[in-house]
């Protein structure tokens, strides 16, 4: 079963993705008063736009045991042992290991005392729209399909 991802971003999300257009925007204005300073937001719109914009979960499909996220170019697959629940909690400030830690998604891989190595794949950090998987090394994948169902 494919489902979509969470359109509507929200928390920490949004507000990474607000500063980092808003410095973009700041320093596409400063390159007005001296030509080379256009460089720098050029290089930023473009290094979002390929690493982060590019690496954003748009959909995920659900099979018996294996979980499939999509992102704008490309995808990922888990062995999963576990279905879909809500998870008992979130880690609120867990550490990037290889991961986009909140411009225009949180996905990749992350590490929290709680939580150990895991997983996200969140379009939102709305405790209410995120789902947890296993795989089959224990990790915890969390996800935030529009639906929950």
């Amino acid at each position: 079963m494919r489902v979509e991802a969470e359109k509507k971003s929200g928390g920490i999300i949004r507000t990474a993705t607000t500063v980092f257009l808003a410095m973009s925007l700041l320093l596409l204005f400063l390159s007005f008063i001296d030509i080379r300073l256009l460089l720098v937001p050029v290089l930023l719109f473009v290094t979002a736009a390929w690493t982060y914009f590019c690496w954003t979960p748009v959909a995920y499909e659900i099979e018996e045991d294996r979980l499939i996220v999509f992102y704008r170019i490309g995808k990922k697959q888990f062995s999963v042992v576990s279905s879909g629940a809500k998870p008992s909690s979130f880690p609120r400030m867990p550490l990037k290991l290889w991961a986009n830690g909140g411009l225009f998604a949180m996905a990749g891989t992350f590490w929290s005392r709680q939580n150990g190595t895991f997983y996200a794949y969140l379009t939102t950090t709305d405790p209410e729209k995120i789902l947890e998987f296993k795989d089959s090394n224990g990790k915890s994948i969390f996800i935030s399909p529009a639906s929950s169902d």
